[in-house]
């Protein structure tokens, strides 16, 4: 009599998610000021994934990854252009506060525009100390550079994706989807952005890169929107203001 033989169990895939949140470019965003306190003061990086439609009439600048003063100015703003701007629509453009009027361009992606109906890791990084922030798309590094003005994250500014502040209103906003979002209190090095950028956008982030995400939002997932749970360890919920429970979708192609 031949043994029983055993199956194979797989572990279950817990929190990554084929599930997007629609972004109408008009009234929903990600309000994320509530993580401020466990990322003050220190280097952070940011990762989402993003995927822009086709037929947008969206003519301008959209944001994706914000932070501002308590008033609403800008610290760092991270958009994509979709109008004339620096001669390449879809391109990924870095904000500072200082050193222009109103802002200093820190730099533009050289290439991977952004608005080509196909999902796109976005991952920006900032050092308060040595002053440089990173910008990369799909793990590749497309934006380097020393900010002019030090913007270190204060217990009172706020930050929100797809968006950005204009004083007390948003602005800018992002019309598409957004995808497995997380924040790390400290910065990816590039071998840790490629493994993200070049993984699908329904990824596990949970444990990657090694420790994983401080705060991960994989964003439907049974989500009681506008209100996305934090799978992370950071246990800090974001919500979506005016998101309803119709605005999770199935991730466009994936």
């Amino acid at each position: 009599m031949r043994p029983k033989r055993k199956c194979k169990q797989h572990k279950p895939f817990n929190y990554g998610s084929r599930t997007a949140i629609q972004l109408d470019g008009a009234t929903i965003y990600g309000e994320t000021s509530v993580l401020i306190p466990t990322l003050t003061g220190g280097s952070y990086s940011v990762s989402a994934w993003i995927y822009f439609p086709a037929g947008s009439v969206v003519v301008s600048f959209e944001g994706l990854i914000s932070h501002h003063n308590a008033a609403g100015g800008n610290k760092v703003v991270v958009l994509m252009n979709l109008g004339t701007y620096g001669g390449v629509k879809g391109r990924l453009w870095g904000f500072d506060a200082g050193g222009g009027s109103p802002w200093s361009t820190m730099s533009a992606s050289a290439s991977d525009p952004l608005n080509d109906q196909v999902w796109h890791n976005v991952i920006w990084t900032y050092n308060p100390t040595t002053n440089a922030a990173r910008g990369y798309i799909d793990g590749v590094l497309q934006i380097t550079g020393g900010l002019n003005t030090n913007v270190a994250m204060a217990v009172d500014d706020q930050l929100s994706l797809g968006q950005e502040w204009d004083g007390a209103a948003p602005s800018d906003l992002f019309e598409g989807q957004f995808m497995n979002v997380a924040y790390w209190d400290r910065i990816l090095s590039a071998t840790e952005a490629a493994t993200i950028g070049t993984g699908s956008p329904g990824s596990n982030l949970q444990g990657m890169p090694a420790g994983g995400p401080l705060h991960y939002y994989s964003v439907g997932n049974g989500d009681p929107i506008p209100v996305c749970i934090d799978r992370g360890p950071g246990k800090v919920n974001i919500t979506w203001p005016n998101a309803i429970a119709s605005d999770i979708v199935a991730g466009s192609n994936t």
